[in-house]
């Protein structure tokens, strides 16, 4: 006997944030979002996902977990990293 399949549509490949292991279907690049990652942790910060909003974006301070800012677009949080 086997399982009923899924009837969702497949959207493609997910993604895995490493710092908070929440896999979301829909998102941005692995590449875009590894950059981004990288460039919060070199200006002491960390990016994450909000457990309960996953399409949520959190940046957050590297030493005690603070929350700066959220936003569900990354180009927002690149842009207050540029700043």
């Amino acid at each position: 006997m086997s399982l009923p399949r899924d009837p969702a549509p497949d959207t493609g490949p997910a993604l895995v944030d490493a710092e908070t292991l929440a896999v979301v279907a829909s998102d941005p690049t692995g590449r875009e979002v590894t950059a981004l990652a990288a460039r919060a942790r070199a200006a002491g910060y960390r990016l994450t996902r909000d457990r309960r909003a996953p399409h949520w974006w959190l940046l957050r301070t590297k030493s005690t977990g603070a929350q700066v800012l959220s936003a569900c677009v990354l180009a927002h949080i690149e842009a207050w990293l540029d700043t």
